[in-house]
């Protein structure tokens, strides 16, 4: 199931804007974090026009900033952050993937991700003014970036979010798919993340900030690669078998 997550969103417009694109393309659940104005203002309903039920069905939570991103790994098992700022090789955070490669993962993942039970999918809006930050990016299983103009690449949130579920109900619809297969849970993978922290401890470094680019990329290779349940099973065998070695 996917979820939106408005975070911080400054303009009531922007909100009734987005739940009517979600009434569009069948999505329904909706988190909003620390907004600034009431759900009740005139212009959530004036621009969500017969979607309003979303807003008003919708989880609204004030939370410190730096609780955001742990509040929703303890819920999701896929965080899937969204920037209009695109960085380069260096830069691991702003370095995302276009919305049609993302898309692509899914297609060849599985089909029905809006309903199945299996996977909980959370799809983060940033602030209309900053967005998300660099750490609450690094934090996200996925970065998706929508292609635009290099000289005005940042499109109004409801209008990069009509383009996502756009592409996300394209999907959905789609009939090759291999969704018979079981997708790795959050626990599980936090079990393999933990497991291949521990072969990093067994090695060394001879610089603090290598360690931790190898931790950052594995976490997000296995955020981004929708592991299977026997994939996590076979990358723990193979962990445990280098560090049986490095034991000898």
């Amino acid at each position: 199931m996917l979820t939106v997550v408005f975070v911080e969103p400054e303009t009531p417009g922007n909100l009734g804007a987005c739940a009517r694109v979600m009434a569009n393309f069948g999505f329904s659940d909706l988190f909003i974090l620390n907004p600034c104005f009431s759900l009740s203002h005139p212009q959530v309903k004036a621009l969500s026009k017969h979607a309003y039920g979303i807003i008003e069905a919708s989880t609204s939570l004030e939370l410190p900033k730096e609780k955001i991103l742990p509040f929703l790994k303890e819920r999701f098992d896929y965080i899937i952050g969204t920037t209009s700022q695109i960085g380069n090789d260096f830069n691991l955070v702003r370095s995302p993937l276009a919305i049609e490669e993302f898309t692509d993962v899914l297609k060849k993942r599985f089909k029905n991700f809006r309903q199945n039970p299996g996977v909980k999918i959370a799809l983060l809006l940033g602030r209309e003014g900053e967005g998300l930050t660099n750490k609450e990016l690094n934090q996200c299983d996925f970065v998706v970036s929508i292609p635009a103009n290099p000289s005005y690449p940042t499109l109004n949130v409801s209008h990069a979010l009509a383009l996502m579920l756009y592409e996300l109900f394209k999907v959905s619809k789609g009939k090759d798919s291999i969704s018979h297969l079981t997708l790795a849970t959050k626990k599980e993978k936090d079990m393999l993340l933990k497991r291949y922290r521990e072969l990093l401890d067994s090695l060394e470094f001879d610089d603090k900030h290598k360690r931790e680019t190898q931790e950052r990329v594995f976490r997000r290779i296995v955020g981004r690669s929708f592991f299977k349940k026997r994939e996590v099973f076979v990358l723990h065998g193979l962990i445990s078998r280098i560090l049986q070695k490095l034991e000898k």
